[in-house]
This record gives structure tokens, sequence and C-alpha cells, in this order.
């Protein structure tokens, strides 16, 4: 069995995640339902064997001013494994926050309820993105299936550090870097005119405390959502987006003269051979969606003009302007300056008048590779935590379903304004076989 280091490097995007520590929780979850009873000694010991195998997630993340690391732990004196019956106390666990810079890097609860159990995986953004976390469930989906034949089995680590962005930065030809300079001066042009965005209008609250949602679309409204969107010759991810902007237009007062604009992440895998990374990585970019300031009277118009925009980005290095500035600075500046210009920047960002919401497709997750002695009846990935003044949401796919997620600070006047929001978005989706 190789050696366990001591200590493993971070990346630029995990130093400038920490950075933003404090407005967002960065925590990345997945949460699965079963509808039978786990077997809690195995699950428990398949997440410690799985501090074996990923050995990032049993460390701790070290923020020295000019470059952090991650540090391995004792993991034994860690309790990586709660179990509950109590409804409120699994809800409580999930809009925690976890301690980086003292503690592991992952935590999980299992709750248990009649003859049904919840299993609950918590990820630092730290060490992975949501692909990444769908990545580590499978692990361990593989370890807790394997200690049923064999209770002695232990994992071999993974220590190569394949974790770096320069390995999709070789798969970019250099005669795409004027392109790529190109796209991030016209992203820079929509960010800033017109000077106001439309948005959610989230309160900004004091404490550092988030609170999650949920809402479900079930296999018959996802098939009707995936015929519309084939009819049309879009995506799911187009049709939703237009949904969105659609809600978005009709939330509040749209002014004149004021943008309906989401960022959105934007996963970089798509550069990789088979677009696989071959280990846990924070691989996500960033991307800017100006939509404009006017929205069509019906739906199928709209869809024609998110999904052109679409494609022009697609066809056009999507995801990789962030390299002409964001990554070469992340990658200089000392980390001391990553934290305060991280914090301070998204505060400053979420006050300004041309501030946005920020969306994250975080991909389906494959029910194979999340089976636990059996298939979960339900799973989907929740975003994570911001207590700014700004929307935070994201969507996951499982099993010919649909999950959308969001977190606010908690605040009765939020909570109202953002449910009321994402039921505007369901209720624009084709979901009936038609469109209303």
């Amino acid at each position: 069995m190789n050696q366990m280091p001591k200590r493993f490097p971070t990346k630029s995007a995990d130093r400038a995640l920490a950075g933003m520590l404090g407005p967002v929780t960065c925590v990345i979850q997945l949460e699965m339902g079963f509808d039978y009873k786990l077997d809690e000694k195995r699950l428990k010991r398949a997440v410690s064997l799985l501090t074996e195998k990923v050995p990032l997630l049993g460390c701790c993340f070290v923020p020295k001013l000019f470059r952090p690391y991650f540090k391995r732990l004792e993991i034994e004196e860690f309790k990586l494994f709660h179990m509950t019956s109590d409804k409120t106390e699994f809800e409580d666990f999930k809009n925690e926050r976890m301690d980086f810079f003292n503690g592991p890097q992952i935590e999980t609860c299992l709750y248990r309820f009649d003859s049904k159990d919840r299993f609950l995986i918590k990820v630092s953004h730290l060490v992975c993105d949501a692909a990444g976390v769908k990545e580590i469930a499978s692990e361990l989906s593989k370890i807790f299936n394997r200690l049923k034949d064999d209770p002695n089995f232990k994992p071999e680590p993974d220590i190569e550090d394949y974790r770096g962005f320069w390995q999709i930065v070789r798969q970019v030809p250099w005669y795409a870097i004027p392109r790529i300079i190109y796209n991030y001066m016209c992203e820079i042009y929509r960010a800033k005119f017109p000077g106001h965005s439309h948005v959610v209008p989230i309160q900004k609250v004091f404490g550092d405390k988030i609170q999650l949602f949920t809402k479900h679309i079930n296999e018959t409204q996802f098939a009707c959502l995936n015929t519309y969107a084939k009819e049309k010759h879009t995506t799911i991810n187009d049709v939703l987006v237009t949904a969105i902007i659609r809600a978005l237009s009709k939330t509040g007062t749209l002014k004149p003269g004021k943008a309906l604009r989401l960022g959105m992440a934007i996963d970089l895998r798509r550069y990789l051979p088979e677009k696989k990374a071959r280990s846990i990585a924070n691989f996500s970019s960033l991307e800017l969606f100006n939509y404009g300031k006017n929205v069509e009277k019906d739906f199928e118009s709209t869809l024609i003009r998110v999904a052109q925009k679409t494609n022009k980005r697609k066809s056009s290095w999507l995801g990789l302007s962030a390299f002409v500035s964001t990554y070469p600075m992340l990658w200089s500046l000392p980390f001391f300056v990553l934290k305060v210009a991280g914090s301070k920047g998204w505060e400053m960002k979420s006050s300004s008048p041309n501030s946005f919401d920020w969306l994250t497709n975080m991909g389906v997750i494959q029910k194979e590779r999340v089976n636990f002695d059996g298939e979960p009846s339900t799973a989907w990935l929740l975003v994570p935590g911001c207590v700014l003044p700004m929307l935070f949401f994201g969507c996951s796919g499982y099993n010919e379903t649909l999950t959308l997620s969001w977190s606010i600070g908690p605040d009765d006047m939020n909570e109202r304004v953002t449910q009321s929001f994402f039921d505007l978005v369901v209720s624009e989706l084709p979901l009936s076989g038609e469109n209303e």
C-alpha cells in the first residue's frame, strides 16, 4: 500500500473558495432516500475508509498566509458519521457549516424513520465541486458494498496529484487564445452594461446561519419536460434557463434599463479526454449569461433566444474566459490577499446595482453509481449556502426526476420571496404536455 503523505498541496481554485468562506458556506451536499434500512455499522466503517481512499477528505485546510495546504488528521478523533431518528436534528445538520480549518472535509448523517433511511453526504467545496461530490458518493458505495463480502477490506489510497487546472489548459490549442481573450472582453462588457440587473429581491441578513430548500419535479413531469426539449431541438438546461428568465422577469418590477442576467457555473471537464477527471477536484469555472432587457410574450420565443445564446457560447470555448484574468491571479496571489478579496469582493458585488443571481447545473446522479445494497429511491444535490443578498440556486437530476435547490439566510420575507420565485419557475416549465 502507498505511503500516506502528511500534507497535500492546495490548488488555485481551492484557495479562492477558502477565501470566500464567511458569506458562502462552501459546502456541497448529496442527499439520498432509501426504501429500506441501510447497515449503519458497515456504512460508518465505509465512511472512515473513504478518507483513506480519498486522502484529502481526511485533512484539514491549513490557512498559511502564502501557500496553504491540506494536513492529514488523526481521523479517529473526529465524528464523520452521525445517526438520528429526529427529523429536526437531521435538517439542522444539513444547514450547519463545516469547520474546514480544524476538521475533515467530509461529514455524513443517516436519518432513520419507520422502515426507511435518508443519507446525507456533506463535502467541502475546498476539495471538489459537485461532479467531485458525485465521485465521492460513488467511491463510498463501492467500499460499502465491498465490505459486505470482505469485512477486512482496505482501499488503496489515491495519492497521485491530478487536481491542477494545467491538465485542462493542455487541451486548449494555442490558436484558441485570441478567441478566449475576445470572449473575456465581451463578458466584461455584458457584466457592466446595462449598469443595473433585475434580480430576485433578497434581503440582507445578519449572522452566518443558512437555510436550504428544495423543489422536486417528478417522473411524469420530467417526461413532459424532456419530450418538449427534444421536440424543440434544445436541451433540458435551455428549457430550465428559459423558465428562470421568464420567472425572473415576473418577480418584482422589471424596470426599463435593467438587464436579466445569471451567473452560471461551467464544468470544465468537458475539455478533458472522455470528459472525466482522474481525481476529485474543483474543475468548475464561471460564465455570465446576459439575456437582455425584454422578454417575449410566449415561452417558445424566449426558448429560441436562450438556445441561440447558449449554443453560440458552447461553440466558442465556454468557461475558459476566466483563465484570462481570474486563475492567473489566483495562482499568483498569497492566500491572505485572496481571503480579503474573496469575502469583501463578494459582499461588494452583492450590494452593487449590477449584481446577479447564480445558477449551477450540478448534473445527473447516475443511480448505478450510488448503489448501497440497492439503488436509492430519490437523490439530489444541494447548493452551497449563502447569506449575501443574492440567490444561489442549482439543479440536479436522478432517475428521470429533477430537483431545484437554493439557499438563503434565514428570514421569513426571503423565504416567501424565493418560494414564490420557484413556484413561478415551475409554472413556466412545460410539465403537462403543453406549455401555457
